[in-house]
């Protein structure tokens, strides 16, 4: 049994468990100054995160 030297260019086949279609969910302590800006950071660019991390995020 030899192994192929030449790695496949095929992207390995995935299929995301049931957990990883849940949206990720944030934490936040606080919302001063610092947990302020973070949630608008997170809110405004929700739609790029989520294409990023393969899945919503949600601020608990």
């Amino acid at each position: 049994m030899f192994r192929d030297p030449v790695p496949s260019l095929e992207a390995p086949s995935f299929q995301p468990s049931a957990a990883a279609m849940r949206p990720l969910r944030v934490g936040m302590i606080g919302i001063g100054t610092v947990g302020a800006g973070t949630f608008r950071v997170l809110a405004r660019n929700q739609a790029l995160i989520a294409g990023r991390a393969g899945r919503g995020i949600e601020v608990v």
